[in-house]
């Protein structure tokens, strides 16, 4: 992993939020440039929150112990992709939802009520269950696609009321056409049933595997697929006398049009299309408190504005593929500054490409405690938004 060189176009700390005053302004203090937001996200602008936690929860005296790592697609690119919501909702919580809250809300009914206090008596490991939530995306391209995998896994012991349950599948999200495409809507599996097409296709996944695979081999089969940058991503089984392994390979999707859905083939050639905006509307408040845009005082990271920009610049890492080729990308991402200065409610609401997004975002959250905004002499929540453009290897 090498450090990018991180070029902060100002690093503007733009309010957007509910709004103290509705009077309209532009406050300017060392550098920085606050300026209200309206509560609406504004045209073609995305917002994926980055979600993580650990839980504990009881149903009578069953335990269970909830694991969530999401990278959650509220709008993508103008769009609410409510039908991928709805089907991550499904695959990965198991419930019928279409947006994030609704989704929580009802997976966590699941598992009872969350644990408040120490139990009187060590509870019964065989009423245990633990479940593992995730999904990290794989690709985007602005307007055409986004990717991911996904995870669901409960393993209840044998008292527990839970039922088992293993879910890991990459997909694809064709945003012009608002559809979830599996790998049998990426590729044309009977292609692969004729000795012709199957030959090559086999030595391609071969060739595109990043390490050596070792031992012998005598078959491979497609499992899963899904787009990512130029590439198809296709998870495969290769099985032998003696095991059967996992292996992902990379294939450029402009090598596969003999094997590539047709109408897929000719979304990926053709140049992005505009998507219609739908509006996002933010949260207004957080644990029962507003969430301010005008404030008396602004949140202020700890040092300033050079501090933070000096912090950004060394904590921020992406790798060679990562980083842009011809020209410079920008990730846009927002936050919550509570009372007490801690970091909460990361979203990336412009992205640049997975890697880069994560990385923004696991800087913001290790970021020091700031100084809150103030309101009339109180600490106050403030919604801040940190535009971080990536330069071209020089």
């Amino acid at each position: 992993m090498n450090k990018s060189h991180v070029h902060i176009l100002a690093l503007l700390l733009l309010c957007c939020a509910q709004a103290f005053s509705q009077e309209k302004k532009t406050i300017v203090a060392d550098g920085l440039y606050y300026s209200p937001q309206p509560e609406q996200i504004h045209h073609g602008i995305s917002h994926v929150s980055y979600f993580k936690e650990h839980l504990y929860y009881h149903l009578g005296d069953e335990l269970n112990v909830i694991d969530i790592d999401v990278e959650w697609p509220d709008k993508v690119d103008g769009s609410l992709v409510r039908p991928l919501q709805h089907f991550l909702a499904e695959k990965i919580f198991k419930v019928d939802a279409d947006n994030l809250t609704d989704a929580y809300t009802k997976m966590k009914a699941r598992y009872g009520e969350p644990v408040r206090e120490k139990f009187k008596t060590l509870p019964d490991d065989r009423k245990y269950c633990h479940v593992s939530y995730e999904l990290k995306e794989m690709g985007y391209e602005p307007s055409k696609y986004v990717s991911y995998i996904l995870t669901s896994i409960s393993e209840p012991k044998e008292l527990s009321s839970q039922k088992g349950d293993t879910t890991i599948m990459l997909l694809t999200y064709d945003l012009g056409r608002q559809t979830v495409l599996t790998i049998d809507d990426i590729i044309r599996r009977s292609r692969l049933e004729s000795s012709n097409y199957r030959r090559p296709f086999l030595r391609m996944l071969i060739n595109g595997v990043g390490e050596e695979v070792e031992g012998n081999y005598n078959a491979i089969q497609v499992i899963d697929g899904c787009i990512s940058g130029e590439d198809i991503l296709f998870k495969t089984l290769w099985t032998g006398d003696k095991d059967t392994v996992s292996v992902v390979s990379a294939i450029p999707w402009n090598w596969l049009k003999d094997y590539l859905d047709k109408n897929l083939y000719k979304q990926l050639r053709r140049p992005a299309a505009a998507i219609a905006d739908e509006p996002y509307i933010l949260p207004k408040e957080k644990d029962g408190r507003p969430i301010y845009v005008a404030v008396d005082q602004n949140a202020e990271y700890p040092g300033g504005h050079e501090a933070m920009m000096k912090y950004v610049s060394s904590t921020i890492v992406i790798s060679d593929d990562a980083r842009p080729k011809k020209k410079p990308i920008r990730c846009i991402a927002t936050f919550i500054v509570d009372e007490n200065g801690r970091i909460s409610d990361v979203a990336v609401i412009s992205k640049a490409n997975p890697e880069i997004d994560r990385a923004v975002v696991t800087a913001i959250k290790s970021m020091p405690l700031w100084k809150p905004a103030q309101v009339d002499g109180k600490a106050v929540k403030q919604r801040l938004s940190i535009p971080i453009q990536f330069q071209p290897e020089r």
